[in-house]
């Protein structure tokens, strides 16, 4: 018996996987055995030999801190493993962990996709009832320029029309020059009947102009009668002269936002061309009726005659406004000035400016006719 107080030495642990491989070999080798059993013939049976009992060999496990686990000749010794069989497990292990990622990356990918709808569900909720929309791209696992879908082929029929009417059309061009035509049950069909009128009428309504809004019929069989037809016509050709007459408005609106419409440009334009004004420079003040602006005159003005006096080298353009924005009471002045008799049109607003720019003119020249200082006017055309 060994001294009590020797070192006892730990017990080496097995490796899980030896196991298991030690396993897998010894069952390779059990069908390995028992296909050698079946393929060898039968032999004879020889004559019967007493038999003799062997002594039985029993292994016993060592058991730890027990001396016969210190003793390695008692052990027995672990069986050798072919090489081939090592690589075949070696494999096998690989296969099987390559399997095992590919499996959890398809159940990764599966849960990002649900979780992914589950954000889009809940971004559709919040944004169901509001103007203003809020974006959960961000949260999102996989994003959605990375998505992609897998169009199926829809195979195309080249003779196949592509809007609805594009089949009205073929059926208008079966009519003959005749205008009618029998169709199989027997019936007189002509231009003016109600299915192919009314098609005719909603192909002519996709002409109307872009601003007027037709949306899209070419999805379903759109009828409509004349007289709806008639009235869409009508109702266009309103929008779009109003439309126009809208935006030209806006151009040659005058002095209402202290600029210059476009006949006051010309105006002044034809006087730098005459040689009547040398430049217009910038405005200098402004009023409810009229815009005043700095100007020079040309001093080799051809058009001066020997006895009309130079005018001055700088002068004050008047412009008065061609809208009755801020000053709608001008008529009343003018209306009973025998002056302007039989000229006065309460109608058009420009001739009334322009009325009231000759009206001042001709004060001007009755203040410096009976001797009081005041502005000399040295041009007038329409409201400058």
């Amino acid at each position: 018996m060994s001294s009590p107080w020797a070192v006892v030495q730990a017990v080496e642990t097995v490796d899980l996987q030896e196991i298991m491989s030690e396993e897998y070999a010894r069952e390779l080798q059990t069908k390995e055995n028992s296909s050698r059993t079946l393929n060898k013939p039968e032999p004879t049976k020889p004559p019967p030999v007493p038999a003799v009992v062997p002594k039985a060999i029993v292994n016993e496990e060592p058991v730890a801190g027990c001396s016969r686990a210190l003793d390695p000749g008692k052990v027995p010794a672990e069986p050798v493993i072919p090489d081939e069989l090592l690589r075949a497990l070696q494999e096998a292990d690989e296969k099987d962990m390559e399997s095992d990622a590919l499996v959890a990356r398809l159940l990764q990918a599966q849960f990002d996709a649900e979780y992914d709808e589950q954000i889009k569900r809940e971004e559709n909720h919040r944004n169901k009832d509001s103007k203003v929309k809020v974006s959960y791209r961000n949260y999102r696992t996989v994003p959605e320029e990375l998505l992609y879908e897998e169009r199926e082929d829809v195979p195309i029929d080249p003779k196949a029309d592509w809007d609805r009417f594009e089949t009205n059309e073929k059926e208008q061009k079966l009519l003959p020059r005749t205008g009618y035509r029998v169709n199989s049950e027997g019936e007189m069909v002509t231009k003016h009947n109600l299915d192919i009128s009314g098609r005719s009428n909603a192909c002519k309504v996709m002409s109307f102009p872009p601003e007027f809004s037709t949306g899209d019929a070419a999805g379903f069989d759109m009828k409509l009668s004349n007289k709806v037809f008639n009235q869409l016509k009508t109702h266009s050709k309103k929008t779009t002269r109003k439309l126009h007459k809208a935006q030209d408005r806006k151009e040659n609106l005058a002095t209402a936002e202290m600029g210059l419409d476009e006949p006051t440009r010309l105006i002044l334009y034809k006087w730098i061309n005459n040689q009547l004004l040398e430049s217009v420079d910038g405005v200098i003040s402004t009023g409810k009726e009229a815009v005043i602006l700095h100007g020079e005159t040309d001093p080799e003005n051809p058009n001066l005659k020997e006895d009309d006096p130079l005018p001055p080298k700088e002068v004050a353009i008047k412009v008065f406004s061609t809208t009755l924005n801020e000053f709608k009471q001008r008529d009343r002045y003018i209306k009973d000035d025998y002056r302007f008799a039989g000229r006065f049109s309460k109608q058009n607003c420009r001739t009334v400016i322009n009325m009231w720019a000759e009206k001042e003119l001709r004060n001007l020249h009755r203040i410096r006719a009976a001797g009081i200082l005041c502005p000399r006017v040295v041009a007038l055309k329409k409201n400058v």
